[in-house]
């Protein structure tokens, strides 16, 4: 799931052009709908936006050791 994740809102940096470290919330919203057709699950943009900042904390964290 991580792994589509980062393809879809990769994707959305490359259409957008983008410089900015932040996502709009419609980039979330396109994520966790794709992720909940592809998976068969209720995925809602909080639940995208919530994982996509663990995956930042655990990359934060792997940086300090």
């Amino acid at each position: 799931m991580s792994h589509m994740l980062f393809e879809i809102l990769a994707e959305k940096v490359l259409e957008e052009n983008k410089h900015s470290s932040t996502f709009k919330a419609e980039s979330f919203v396109k994520v966790a709908t794709k992720i909940s057709q592809k998976f068969n699950m209720q995925c809602k943009p909080k639940h995208v936006d919530n994982h996509l900042n663990t995956i930042y904390i655990k990359i934060g964290n792997n940086n300090q050791a």
